[in-house]
């Protein structure tokens, strides 16, 4: 699934991603949390801190609220389902690797 005309292939390049629809977004964390507060939605700007930070993925609820806190609402289905795809690969990655140290 294609985002901000890219199609993320892991974490990395997701949160990627995320960090340049708050750029583009010119919003501070305060000002998003205000925003998807006024949508009735929660995003905690420390946890959204962390995310654009780390190498991590957002919980579905947290990414629907930025992507509307940015601005760019319409496009909410195309990025949970691009989080989708990304987080079964990197389940059935790590599944994987489990089975094969245990192997």
């Amino acid at each position: 699934m294609e985002i901000l005309g890219v199609k993320p292939r892991d974490v990395v390049e997701f949160v990627t991603l995320m960090r340049r629809l708050k750029q583009e977004s010119q919003l501070t964390y305060r000002q998003l949390e205000e925003r998807a507060a006024a949508r009735g939605e929660i995003l905690a700007r420390s946890t959204l801190a962390d995310v654009l930070g780390g190498k991590r993925l957002p919980r579905p609820e947290l990414l629907t609220a930025f992507v509307h806190a940015c601005g760019r609402g319409s496009e909410a289905t195309a990025w949970l389902d691009a989080l989708d795809v990304i987080a079964r690969r990197e389940a059935l990655e790590h599944g994987l690797g489990k089975a094969d140290s245990t192997g």
